[in-house]
């Protein structure tokens, strides 16, 4: 009865979980809990087991036993457990009352029990469901009809929700009769066959011991009740043979993967029970049997193609056996190939990524490969080497079947491929352009540092990345000392210079990216013929003569040199 709602099994795996309804609460004739309820005659006992998510000392969840509005008596588990009690209530000609109340605090579950019996009802309540205490005791419950309604139900005097889990509830008659069971014994899945006994006496809710050999066991039961709100239920069968030889073995075929390269490990998973299981393996077709162990991870290495399995299982009780649920041998197959993973584009002298995976026929990563792989650069069609070397030459796979080299460097601006090899296999990655870095160094040619004054002359800059290689889409701009003359622009790879009139030495410079080069260039004056102004005189002198000097300065003239400056 009432509203609030509930599920079996969701919020709470097995139970019943019930979030009740607020301001529900029994009193008087006015029964407003929520209450599930059956019906009950006669002698009974009824347990309930319950968790409460109680959050003030308003609420309550238990047993409610009613023979009408007028005549009622409950116990509940109520208020949180760090005030917990044990609540008994009973209304008797419309008048209700809290007849007992039972320490249980630091608790937020309880197991209580009613019984009603030819004595009375008794009601008790246990922490553990084994050892329970009375509560509370009402004789005057014989005046109550025998036909009666008993549920769980949860109540609040409050606004707040009440919440519990319900792990069960049962309610049985005091005397019952128990089911019974027949069971008879035979060799064969055919009861006609003659292998099969006649049916045995009947075993009332207990152990039998049979002592008989056969393969199958059938057997019957019966119900009966004497009470039409009670059914006897049949809630488990249990058959203990002793079927288990002293030891045994089980032994496999000969396993021969194809592409095989070797075997790794040998792993088991068993249980050992009341016994023991040990291991062997052979490479000969069982000729020759290696221990293992008892179980666990083994190392068998080994490149020999055939592997047999022999597994011995003992048992010190023949009621129990220990079971093997695996034996897994690990190998590895024949290395295909490499795949190799590298980027489009990448920057000379710069670390890339590269990532290789090794292959088996089937193009399937090799997760139990290890070994070194060796990574070479060659040229966009694979077949040449290149004019750079990788920085990084070796890479190892040590599980996993791949390896990822973070820090791969190539410092030639050109064109390449990334061979992996290892054994006799490989692979290559897709082509890698590898560009040039930012400029490190500028060059300026011709490489001349005088020129004459008022002429012309073309300079041409060349930029470079930090490995020599060209950077071929680098921006120039040109500038120069006005002192020594002037740039036809200041933009580009190559500029004309016009020398001013003689002066002294000034530079050149251009800029890429942040770095400069300069050339150092001196104006030198135009050169001109000197005027003599009469001639040198004869210079007779005697055979064999030693060198002499002659003074031409009074003999030249220059116009525009000083005759210090004549050369």
């Amino acid at each position: 009865d009432g509203g609030g709602t509930f599920n079996v099994g969701v919020t709470a795996p097995g139970k019943l979980h019930v979030v009740g309804e607020s301001n529900t609460q029994n009193l008087d004739t006015s029964i407003g809990s929520n209450y599930l309820y059956q019906k009950v005659v006669g002698e009974f006992e009824a347990t309930v087991s319950l968790s409460d998510y109680f959050t003030i000392s308003s609420m309550g969840a238990g047993i409610l036993l009613v023979e009408s509005p007028m005549e009622w008596i409950s116990v509940a588990k109520a208020d949180p457990g760090t005030s917990g009690r044990i609540q008994v209530a009973v209304c008797t000609a419309g008048v209700s009352a809290v007849v007992k109340n039972y320490d249980w605090t630091g608790y937020s579950n309880a197991y209580l029990k009613m019984i009603r019996n030819e004595t009375g009802l008794w009601i008790l309540a246990s922490h553990d469901g084994g050892s329970f205490v009375e509560v509370y005791n009402q004789t005057s419950i014989k005046t109550m009809m025998m036909s009666l309604d008993i549920g769980p139900f949860v109540y609040s005097n409050s606004a707040s929700i009440p919440i519990v889990d319900f792990d069960y509830f049962r309610v049985v008659p005091v005397s019952y009769l128990p089911v019974e069971m027949m069971i008879r014994t035979g060799n064969s899945t055919s009861f006609t066959d003659p292998s099969w006994e006649a049916w045995g006496f009947p075993i009332l809710g207990s152990s039998a011991i049979l002592d008989v050999d056969s393969k199958y066991l059938q057997y019957r039961t019966y119900f009966e009740t004497d009470y039409s709100w009670y059914t006897p239920s049949f809630d488990m069968f249990a058959c203990h043979s002793e079927r288990y030889l002293p030891e045994g073995y089980l032994e496999s075929e000969d396993v021969t993967p194809s592409d095989f390269s070797m075997w790794y490990t040998l792993t088991t998973a068993e249980y050992h029970d009341s016994g023991l299981v040990k291991y062997w393996y052979s490479y000969d077709h069982g000729f020759n049997w290696i221990y293992a162990g008892t179980g666990g991870s083994y190392s068998i290495s080994s490149t020999m193609q055939s592997l047999r399995i022999r597994v011995g299982l003992e048992t010190y009780d023949t009621l129990s056996t220990p079971t093997v649920d695996s034996v897994t041998a690990i190998f590895g197959t024949a290395l295909a190939s490499m795949y190799v993973i590298a980027p489009e584009t990448v920057v000379a002298g710069q670390s890339f990524e590269v990532m290789i995976y090794a292959k088996d026929s089937s193009n399937t990563t090799m997760v139990h490969w290890s070994g070194p792989v060796t990574l070479t650069a060659t040229d966009r069609y694979g077949l040449e080497s290149t004019s750079g070397a990788l920085t990084v030459g070796t890479a190892y796979i040590t599980n996993g079947g791949y390896v990822t080299v973070a820090n791969e460097r190539y410092n030639v601006a050109e064109t390449i491929m990334i061979r992996a090899s290892a054994q006799e296999s490989y692979g290559y990655s897709g082509l890698v352009q590898v560009i040039p870095g930012p400029v490190a160094t500028i060059t300026i040619s011709p490489d001349i540092s005088e020129v004459l004054e008022f002429t012309s002359h073309s300079f041409s800059a060349m930029a470079y990345d930090g490995y020599g290689n060209t950077v071929s889409n680098a921006s120039f701009t040109w500038s120069v000392d006005s002192s020594i003359g002037s740039l036809s622009s200041t933009t580009g790879s190559s500029v004309t210079f016009t020398a001013g009139e003689y002066t002294s030495i000034g530079e050149i410079t251009v800029t890429a990216n942040g770095v400069s080069s300069s050339k150092e260039i001196s104006v030198i004056r135009t050169a001109h013929n000197p005027t003599f102004t009469e001639p040198i005189p004869a210079q007779n002198k005697e055979e064999d003569c030693e060198s002499w000097e002659l003074d031409l300065t009074p003999y030249i003239y220059d116009e525009y040199h000083l005759v210090s400056e004549l050369r």
